[in-house]
C-alpha cells in the first residue's frame, strides 16, 4: 500500500510499482532497482519506489508536515517563507554578513527573543526533517527531497544548503 501523492508532497519524486516488480514481493523478498538506467543520471534520476515506505509513517510524516506548512488547500509556506526571509533580514542587517551562515543565523534565532516565531517554526522544520530520515531514504535521496522542501522557504542570499545548517545545527550540536 502506498500513495505516491503523499510522497510528493514531502518533496520526494516516488514512482509506483508495478507488472513483476510487484508480484514479485507476493511470493518471497522484494528487491527494489531504484537507480537510473545510466550512471551519470543518478543525481538527476531519483526514482524511490513508493511501496519501499510504511504507509503509515508515511501517513505521520504527512501530517507533520501539514502541521508546518498546511494542507494543500490551506498552505502556509508563503507565509512561512516571508517570516524567514524577514528574520534573514534583520540578521544580515545586524551583523552586516557579506553571505549567509546557517550556524550564525541559527545562534541568533536561539538568542533574540524577538525572533522566537521564527526559531520555534525553524525547530518544527527541523523535527519534520528527521522524520523524512527516517522514511528510508538513501542519502542521496533525502538530500533531494530536503532541498525540494527547503527552496521554497530559504531566505533570500541563502542556498537550500546553506538554510539546511540552520535548521540542522541543534542537531548537529547535540542540544
Amino acid at each position: 500500500m502506498f500513495d505516491v501523492r503523499l510522497l510528493a508532497r514531502l518533496g520526494v519524486n516516488a514512482r509506483a510499482v508495478a507488472g513483476a516488480e510487484g508480484q514479485e514481493g507476493l511470493s518471497g523478498p522484494l528487491v527494489y532497482n531504484d537507480l537510473p538506467g545510466v550512471a551519470r543520471a543518478m543525481a538527476l534520476e531519483d526514482t524511490y519506489a513508493a511501496s519501499r515506505v510504511d504507509i503509515r509513517w508515511l501517513v505521520r510524516v504527512v501530517n507533520q508536515y501539514n502541521g508546518v506548512f498546511g494542507s494543500s488547500d490551506a498552505d502556509r509556506t508563503e507565509e512561512i517563507a516571508s517570516g524567514i526571509s524577514a528574520s534573514a533580514s534583520r540578521w544580515f542587517s545586524l551583523t552586516q554578513a557579506g553571505r549567509f551562515d546557517g550556524a550564525s543565523y541559527r545562534a541568533y534565532l536561539e538568542s533574540t527573543s524577538a525572533e522566537r516565531t521564527t526559531l520555534v517554526t525553524i525547530r518544527q522544520i527541523e523535527a519534520l526533517l528527521a522524520s523524512m530520515r527516517r522514511l528510508g531514504l538513501t542519502s542521496g535521496e533525502y538530500r533531494l527531497a530536503r532541498a525540494r522542501l527547503l527552496e521554497q522557504i530559504s531566505p533570500t542570499g541563502a542556498s537550500p544548503e546553506d538554510f539546511a545548517a540552520a535548521i540542522e545545527e541543534a542537531a548537529r550540536r547535540g542540544s
